[in-house]
């Protein structure tokens, strides 16, 4: 079940965008409904989608069009596991 929800860019250093979308909780897929130009700013500082209830979910810096989310892998030394974030879209590039 998709979730309405507001799309948020940070340029540089503050200037903030806020555009409509829906999330897609399921598969982590974003979908902006109404983009910005973006003549006006130069340096993308971050992205995320901000859900009613306020909680902020990362969105990937590589593809653009899904939110992160944290796997398990093994630590270094083999003997635990480390939390990371990866994009939830497993094509990508990010995932490499």
């Amino acid at each position: 079940m998709k979730a309405n929800c507001e799309f948020v860019s940070i340029w540089d250093g503050g200037v903030e965008k806020r555009s409509p979308a829906c999330y897609n909780p399921a598969t982590g897929e974003v979908n902006v409904l109404r983009t910005h130009s973006g003549e006006d700013v130069e340096m993308l500082d971050r992205e995320f989608v901000e859900l009613p209830s306020g909680t902020e979910l990362e969105v990937c810096p590589t593809c653009h069009e899904y939110v992160m989310g944290s796997i398990m892998i093994p630590d270094r030394i083999g003997k635990g596991l480390s939390e990371i974030d990866v994009c939830k879209n497993k094509e990508c590039d990010s995932r490499e």
